[in-house]
């Protein structure tokens, strides 16, 4: 019999929480809001994502520019696409 009272109270005491006012709509909202978030990330990301010429684009205009502040000798620069996805230390390995 005790055992069934703690139940009952329990029970009472979830409809009675649920019922005071805890609400959803906050949860609801924050997950929309991270659900526009990363469609916004994957839109632009396919927008600009094909622009993979840039980023070897500023890093030539880096290299040739660090070059000349240290007064290192130019070095050839590396314009294949495949080449540049490996990074410079495993190059090495590559050619082998």
């Amino acid at each position: 019999m005790i055992r069934n009272m703690r139940m009952i109270h329990t029970s009472c005491y979830l409809n009675k929480q649920f019922n005071d006012g805890i609400s959803l709509v906050p949860v609801g909202l924050a997950l929309l809001i991270m659900a526009l978030s990363l469609t916004a990330i994957a839109i632009s990301f396919v927008s600009f994502g094909h622009l993979t010429g840039y980023a070897s684009k500023i890093m030539e205009q880096q290299q040739k520019r660090l070059r000349q502040q240290y007064g290192l000798a130019p070095e050839h620069i590396v314009t294949d696409p495949k080449i540049l996805q490996v990074p410079p230390s495993l190059r090495e390995m590559l050619s082998a």
